[in-house]
């Protein structure tokens, strides 16, 4: 009869839904195993480039470190032959004053024993 083949037939169609949903949920099941999968591959690289860069900002910090020191080390020496260079200066304009001084005295002098 009619009403037993639209039973079968919607029993059918409730089987293949039923059916259908299984292997959608197999489906995604498989899909989010491989995405687990790869989510803990990106993490092991990202901890290793992590691991990298740390090991980077380490070096870079131990050479900036020592660029520094040099730094320091040249701004010392630095300041050592400006005040070097100051004392000298002083002492060069003292002995070009005794010069000037010297000259005047001769130059009087020569012009006294002239006279």
């Amino acid at each position: 009869t009619t009403h037993a083949l639209r039973t079968r037939a919607r029993a059918a169609e409730d089987a293949l839904r039923t059916d259908a949903n299984a292997l959608q949920a197999g489906e995604l099941a498989a899909a989010l195993s491989r995405t687990r999968d790869r989510v803990a591959e990106l993490e092991g690289e990202l901890a290793s480039l992590q691991d990298t860069h740390l090991a980077a900002c380490e070096a870079f910090l131990v050479k900036a470190s020592a660029h520094q020191r040099q730094l320091d080390a040249v701004g010392d020496q630095l300041s050592q032959l400006h005040h070097d260079n100051m004392r000298l200066t002083s002492r060069a304009e003292a002995a070009e004053a005794e010069l000037q001084r010297l000259r005047q005295r001769h130059s009087a002098e020569a012009q006294h024993g002239k006279d």
